[in-house]
């Protein structure tokens, strides 16, 4: 994921099922309000939800509040790390 500070981000995905590889970008913007970080999806039209942890200069934790994709756990997180 590159999150751009003009407020706008590009998200790669690439998933291999089965032996067939496929790969996908989204596009959208982000902002921080309220001590949470939302995500809106430009093709989707939604707006994804998490509370987030700074836990240095270079990782942010993010745990999800609201997201707009099935999943098979009522929670999810991540860490991103700056390159």
């Amino acid at each position: 994921m590159t999150r751009n500070s003009d407020g706008t981000f590009l998200l790669n995905f690439k998933t291999i099922i089965k032996g067939e590889s496929d790969e996908h970008t989204e596009k959208g913007n982000w902002w921080v309000k309220n001590g949470k970080f939302y995500e809106f999806h430009d093709d989707s039209g939604e707006t994804d939800i998490y509370k987030y942890e700074v836990l240095d200069n270079n990782r942010i934790k993010f745990i999800s509040k609201q997201i707009n994709v099935e999943m098979n756990t009522e929670s999810y997180e991540f860490i991103d790390t700056r390159k």
